[in-house]
This record gives structure tokens, sequence and C-alpha cells, in this order.
């Protein structure tokens, strides 16, 4: 379900490359490139259709990411500690979020190896951006613990 991936090349959004969680409920159109990397669109908000999906490049193989996207959740809600006004140095406030609607995320450039910032689905149209006292692994651990 989610999954820390390395991308390359993003052809829509040419700054968010590097070590990113998707949810690989998302991808589609997946090819295989280079011989081992992976091609393939994946959209930030898949209930907008009126998004045009990124064209990402990633490191891994399609077979990891076809694995990730055939893995259930083994919880459907997780509690994140979010940072107040998306302050690294604020408080934090548990919120639950479904796991089905995080759909990105990256480590804190500030704080790689304690913060995260996640973007999460909210309703139809609105993506939202937290702050999260978790990383991208411990996210992940908490979905498939």
């Amino acid at each position: 379900m989610l999954l820390s991936v390395t991308i390359e090349t993003n052809k829509k959004r040419a700054l968010e490359v590097g070590v990113r969680l998707i949810n690989a409920e998302f991808w589609h159109a997946a090819r295989t490139v280079e011989t081992t990397k992976t091609e393939f669109k994946y959209p930030i908000n898949y209930h907008d259709r009126r998004e045009s999906p990124s064209i990402i490049k990633t490191t891994e193989a399609i077979a990891t990411i076809r694995a990730a996207a055939n893995l259930a959740p083994t919880t459907e809600a997780i509690t994140l500690p979010v940072h107040n006004n998306n302050d690294p140095s604020a408080a934090t406030t548990n919120l639950d979020f479904r796991t089905r609607d995080i759909v990105f995320g990256l480590n804190l450039p500030s704080d790689p190896t304690n913060k995260g910032i996640f973007y999460i689905l909210s309703g139809g149209f609105k993506v939202n951006k937290y702050v999260v006292d978790n990383t991208i692994a411990e996210v992940i651990a908490l979905v498939t613990a």
C-alpha cells in the first residue's frame, strides 16, 4: 500500500525528486525503463479528474511497486502527531487519518530523521499538507504493523 521510492525524475513537479512516500494504489500505466527502473503516472489527487498525473521515474523495479499495490493495509486508520500550523517547532496534536487517503510524503528537509511532510486527501477535491512528528519509514511501519 504505502511505499518508499526514490524518484529520479518527475516531469510535472520538478522539485519533488528524492526519497518519497507514495500510495501504491494510485499508480497506473507503469513500464520498465533503463532495464531495472520504473516509470509510471501518479496523481496527487486521484479524486480530481481535472488533474493530470505526474510522470514519475523511480529506481525501484516494477515488481516492487506492484507488490506494494497488492498489499492490504493492516489498519484502515492511523493516528499521526501533526505539528500545529505546519510549524515543526510547534506542539503536536494527534489527528486520525484514513490510510488510503495518504497520497504523498517526504522527510522534512530540515529534520529528515525525525519529521515528515505528508499530503493527505480531505474530501473530494482537496489535498492538505501536514508536518508530522514521524518519518516516511515510521508512517509505513504504522500502516503495515
